[in-house]
């Protein structure tokens, strides 16, 4: 059973996290947290033990991977999601409180990132690194988002079955519930996982992890870059190539560069860092003008037999001569100059 595994593979103790309102809409959160060795009792007393953690651990042994899960568990996860995500959002909802007297938030705490990412898992990360950053809490929310990596990269099968369009979004949110009741997550983490798996936003659940992690790395004023080339650069050949590299980033950036050499390229470099990556080796150049081609010669046969089926002679239009035997030499100057 999944909520076994990840018990077995990831947790080493269990927290227990529990939400007061403490006055007005300011929110503390306390966490119990059990010992795997519980204090040794009072004298004349006999050991206590963890009845429902052992409870629950008997629980989770009920279930393998060839069983199905009941139905009454199912409907009590669903239950039990929707009375946490209104929890949650009461939570979030004090904990982005914009008023000056909040305790616990407030935008002049908030710490912008210097980079900008447009895609749908940038914009979404940029929503968490924000919340996390007026909650003072970005170094609590990025040991979350490492932890989650952790878990899609060693758990088995984990992040195929959270991204597989063909399974139900259903089963995908019971697995998303098991991880968080397996694991310790800030109040941000599990509300962020939980959002994300109320919103079905499953295919760009990894990549807004990693977004996110961007985000925080841009803070750093110090940059360790990996750069490829096909053969060993001399002084001068290094000097040019890191001065190109600098360039990209601010003058206060303290930039470490780490060589390595990789003849498949052929020529050119590639740069691989946390906040820049950029392929201008020969080699995928080459693959990307033989996709080219290739596309240009398959909508040339297909032209061509659309033609032979409709007996439509399209050799003769215009469009058709632009597009598969004209020139245009000012693009191709054009094209060569910004190679240059």
């Amino acid at each position: 059973m999944f909520s076994r595994l990840i018990t077995r593979s990831i947790v080493g103790s269990r927290r227990v996290a529990t939400f007061k309102p403490m006055g007005g809409n300011v929110m503390t959160f306390s966490t119990k947290k059990s010992a795997g060795t519980p204090p040794p009792p009072p004298p004349q007393q006999p050991p206590k033990s963890n009845n429902s953690l052992e409870k629950e651990w008997e629980e989770l042994e009920k279930y393998d991977t060839n069983q199905e899960i009941p139905a009454d568990v199912l409907k009590s996860l669903e239950n039990s999601r929707l009375a946490q995500k209104k929890q949650y959002q009461e939570i979030i909802s004090s904990l982005m409180e914009s008023k000056e007297t909040s305790k616990i938030s407030s935008p002049k705490f908030e710490v912008k990132p210097t980079i900008i990412i447009p895609t749908a898992s940038g914009k979404v990360a940029r929503a968490l690194f924000a919340c996390a950053s007026q909650a003072r809490s970005l170094n609590i929310v990025s040991k979350d988002v490492d932890m989650i990596l952790k878990a899609f990269d060693t758990i088995p099968s984990f992040r195929s079955i959270v991204e597989e369009p063909d399974i139900a979004n259903a089963d995908k949110q019971n697995l998303i519930d098991f991880f968080v009741d397996s694991v310790t997550l800030s109040p941000i983490g599990e509300f962020f996982l939980y959002y994300m798996s109320n919103e079905n936003n499953f295919g760009i659940l990894v990549n807004t992890l990693k977004d996110f992690q961007r985000l925080v790395a841009s803070l750093s004023t110090e940059m360790n870059i990996r750069l490829t080339v096909a053969h060993e650069y001399n002084d001068k050949e290094k000097q040019q190539l890191e001065q190109l590299v600098r360039s990209y980033f601010t003058e206060d950036t303290k930039i470490q560069f780490a060589y390595s050499v990789d003849a498949s390229i052929k020529s050119g470099y590639k740069i691989e860092s946390p906040l820049l990556n950029h392929n201008a080796t020969l080699s995928a150049a080459i693959e990307k003008s033989e996709r080219e081609e290739k596309a240009i010669f398959s909508d040339f046969f297909n032209d061509l037999r659309e033609a032979a089926v409709t007996d439509t002679p399209v050799w003769d239009k215009n469009e058709f001569k632009e597009k598969y035997f004209s020139f245009d030499v000012k693009a191709y100057e054009d094209s060569l100059n910004k190679s240059n």
